[in-house]
């Protein structure tokens, strides 16, 4: 059989333009692909200033088509077939824009106050990038530096760094807390035209993939809270790897500390007026096994400990000071109804006094992997259900144990965190700054 590469053509977007590129050592059109071979051509493709950043999961905007004559008997009517495969191509902003943080929270409480932003850019033209950075900033919310920063960049794949200091005011009296969100875009002038950008890119590679550019716009959000955190509150904090929640608990004003290894055998636990076991801390953290009786002398001396949700299969009831087993229910409604089984209990009355609407605009779920079974020192504090389900009493519980007091909550209040949800803001300082009555005021 005698197979001949007839034709190839490029598949372009409107606007967009493609010119062969010559080769040498190319074989003729005509000429037959050897046993095993292969045949090479290569084209030079130009988008437009016009052309959009591509999104990673999108169509490839460039794709190949082959007209293949193959002939099997030596006949003089060949078979045509005709082959399409798509391209690495990808459109990146001309300059790249990113703002660090992408998020922030603070107490209203502790404003006005101060945070620096900064504005990375990388420059993707083939030449000099010079230009301003334009910024939009939401009500309350001023940069100390003007709403524009000029950047320069001399070459191509050149980064640099902008720090943004921005004043934050109390931007939501008429609420009791909020989410804004401020804007970063690049203007710069190539040839005449002037290109903006908004957008930044992150580069997905995994083996089992091929590589794909995600463009994020360049914007970062705050979320003001009305809540209160004791001053001075010191946290430690166990991390596992699957949240931020410590990050965003410094922004609130409490002093954290990540526990490692060496903190939790050696370390001084009484330092801490809280010590925070992230979600899954026993299975991923196997350690915390090995020295589960000094964090429960910790309780017993006066400390609050806050236990995250455990699958079923990672909880050992031996970790708990009293019997609790891990079971798995779970509330996926995040609409569904919270009952307070203790209105007057201290770690609902303050320091934030809870309502119905810190359980709004929730995510995902309520809650998973709750208590099952618990012993009668645990005191449950909130009840809920799917719809048409039995009611859970097991996403909350409270017990004292010695002068402090432990906490095991199945309430994916990480979650709502990482989504600057107030309500969840404030039930998860309720958590950390509770304190047993009568052990002392934190210090």
């Amino acid at each position: 059989m005698a197979v001949e590469a007839s034709d190839f053509r490029v598949l372009l977007p409107t606007d967009w333009s493609c010119e062969p590129r010559a080769l040498a050592d190319a074989p003729a059109a005509s000429e037959p692909v050897p046993p095993n071979g292969c045949v090479e051509r290569q084209f030079i493709v130009t988008a437009p200033f016009s052309a959009q950043p591509i999104p990673a999961l999108g169509p490839d905007p460039v794709s190949v088509e082959c007209d293949w004559l193959l002939d099997f008997w030596g006949t003089a009517n060949p078979t045509r077939i005709t082959t399409s495969v798509p391209t690495s191509v990808t459109v990146v902003p001309p300059v790249e824009v990113a703002l660090e943080p992408q998020s922030f929270m603070a107490a209203l409480g502790r404003l006005p106050m101060t945070q620096v932003f900064s504005v990375t850019l990388r420059n993707n033209i083939r030449s000099e990038a010079r230009g301003t950075v334009r910024l939009r900033l939401p009500q309350g919310i001023s940069s100390l530096r003007g709403d524009s920063l000029d950047f320069f960049m001399a070459e191509a794949g050149d980064e640099t760094t902008l720090s943004l200091p921005v004043s934050l005011s109390r931007a939501c009296e008429a609420q009791r807390s909020c989410v804004r969100t401020m804007e970063a875009e690049a203007l710069t002038n190539v040839g005449g035209v002037e290109l903006v950008s908004d957008q930044g890119c992150q580069l997905i590679s995994y083996s089992h993939i091929e590589p794909r550019l995600l463009p994020l716009k360049a914007t970062a959000r705050l979320c003001l809270v009305d809540t209160v955190l004791p001053e001075g509150l010191r946290v430690g904090y166990v991390d596992t790897g699957i949240d931020n929640v410590a990050d965003y608990m410094e922004q609130l004003g409490a002093s954290v500390v990540r526990l490692d290894d060496d903190d939790l055998r050696l370390r001084d636990l009484g330092q801490f007026d809280t010590i925070v076991l992230g979600v899954r801390a026993y299975h991923l953290r196997p350690w915390l096994a090995r020295v589960n009786s000094r964090l429960l002398d910790y309780v017993r001396r006066g400390g609050t400990m806050v236990v995250q949700y455990h699958k079923t299969t990672e909880w050992d009831p031996e970790y708990a000071p009293y019997p609790l087993l891990v079971g798995d229910g779970r509330v996926s409604d995040e609409t569904a109804r919270i009952e307070l089984l203790d209105a007057a209990h201290p770690v609902i009355t303050g320091p934030n006094r809870l309502d119905e609407t810190d359980w709004d605009g929730w995510v995902q779920e309520r809650g998973l992997y709750f208590a099952s079974e618990w012993s009668d020192e645990y005191r449950p504090l909130v009840s809920c259900a799917d719809p048409d389900e039995a009611s859970q009493d097991g996403a909350w519980l409270i017990a004292h144990y010695g002068a402090g007091a432990y906490m095991y909550t199945a309430l994916s209040v990480y979650r709502q965190i990482e989504s600057l949800i107030p309500g969840g803001v404030r039930i998860w300082c309720n958590m950390i700054s509770y304190r047993q009555k009568g052990t002392g005021a934190i210090r």
